[in-house]
């Protein structure tokens, strides 16, 4: 068990130090005000695609994939804690509250890594889009 743990803590932090890096790319594409005229939108759409296709889609995949490879050991975990808690006999068990947790918070910042990509694929289509240049 305490092996699970460690594996699921270290891929966290992993992810999350891999996310802080990027995180001030993926910022700077989100805020990039559309040119004045669709023909100049070129550079700010290759940007956005690009930092989706380098930087979002593969730790929003990594992330996905960590939490589906927990789930089952943190899923039984988890119901076999609450059957536990829920007839009075178990006893509190620190390893498996953590990888619990810690899967938990993976499922957080997987969630937070989809937001973050459909952010970017929104806004890479709002720069294409001819009627963002209206005015």
């Amino acid at each position: 068990m305490a092996d699970l743990l460690s594996a699921a803590a270290l891929l966290l932090t992993a992810i999350t130090v891999i996310y802080t890096v990027w995180n001030g790319e993926v910022r700077t594409a989100l805020a990039i005000p559309p040119p004045d005229d669709v023909r100049n939108a070129r550079p700010a759409i290759h940007t956005v695609r690009t930092t989706r296709h380098q930087r979002a889609t593969p730790l929003m995949v990594i992330a996905i994939l960590d939490v589906l490879v927990f789930a089952p050991p943190s899923i039984g975990l988890l119901w076999t804690s609450i059957s536990l808690i829920v007839s009075r006999e178990g006893r509190y068990d620190a390893v498996v509250a953590s990888l619990i947790l810690i899967w938990l918070f993976t499922i957080v910042l997987a969630s937070v890594l989809v937001q973050e990509f459909v952010r970017l694929r929104s806004r890479e289509r709002e720069l294409a889009d001819p009627q963002t240049y209206i005015r």
